[in-house]
């Protein structure tokens, strides 16, 4: 747990939302245009938080990633809403 300097707790999502607005206030992008196609095909295996994470950076590079996953998990909206990954899973 994270506290103030009152030692009450950091409410996460008002920190959150501060670092989005401030974005958008600046007008700073923070999504970098994709590298050129590099012609490498890369398979993550898992669809957490960190294979999510390495599937972006790999796209953000370039290569076609494919994301493996053994079933079905809540970050299935996710990994259907991006234009720059591909899934593949078991069934339901």
């Amino acid at each position: 747990m994270v506290l103030d300097r009152e030692g009450d707790p950091v409410k996460i999502g008002r920190l959150q939302r501060y670092a989005t607005d401030y974005v958008a206030e600046k007008k700073i992008s923070v999504l970098a245009a994709p590298a050129k196609k590099s012609g490498k095909r890369v398979a993550v295996i898992g669809s957490g938080p960190a294979g999510l994470g390495c599937a972006a950076e790999l796209a953000q590079l370039g290569h076609t990633v494919e994301i493996l996953r053994r079933s079905r998990c809540r970050a299935d909206s996710i990994l259907m809403a991006s234009p720059i990954i591909r899934w593949r899973g078991g069934e339901s």
